[in-house]
């Protein structure tokens, strides 16, 4: 199952598309074919961001973000990411959350050793991320020392 969902950068979903599809293995598809403009619904190119999601019949799920600008051109829009952590066997997890989309977020421990299991990631308006810290900092001791920076800091 296809899933395209087309967000505004300040954290509106502007249109979604479901389709059932089929992919032979190896070849290059077409899979899916639409006016831009009637997808986008009156936004810019530079406003939006399309999150491809693709669910396979045996569970697997590969999702991909995709821009139809440069990333510099992005209107990327001043976002506060909401950060809760909780321990876990070997480290904390951290679950991110944002009302506006969110590029190449990076969370990061100061003077510590702690090593994130992913990093530079993308949060989608009003869609939980969530990212395991192997620490041997308790969940408290980590939310003083955890800061994250993203793209939209740069704007």
């Amino acid at each position: 199952t296809l899933n395209i969902s087309i967000y505004t950068l300040d954290g509106r979903q502007v249109n979604t598309l479901n389709q059932r599809v089929r992919i032979p293995a190896n070849p290059s598809t077409q899979l899916v074919m639409h006016k831009l403009e009637k997808l986008l619904q009156g936004h810019q190119r530079e406003e939006v961001v399309f999150n491809i999601t693709l669910q396979t019949d045996n569970g697997k799920q590969y999702q991909q973000n995709s821009f139809l600008c440069l990333q510099k051109d992005l209107q990327l829009q001043s976002v506060e990411p909401q950060l809760a952590i909780e321990e876990a066997v070997g480290g904390c997890m951290v679950t991110v959350t944002a009302d506006k989309f969110v590029r190449a977020l990076c969370l990061s421990v100061a003077d510590d050793d702690s090593k994130m299991a992913d990093n530079y990631i993308d949060i989608l308006p009003g869609k939980p991320a969530r990212v395991f810290v192997n620490t041997s900092l308790s969940a408290d001791e980590l939310k003083h020392k955890i800061s994250c920076q993203s793209l939209n800091d740069m704007h």
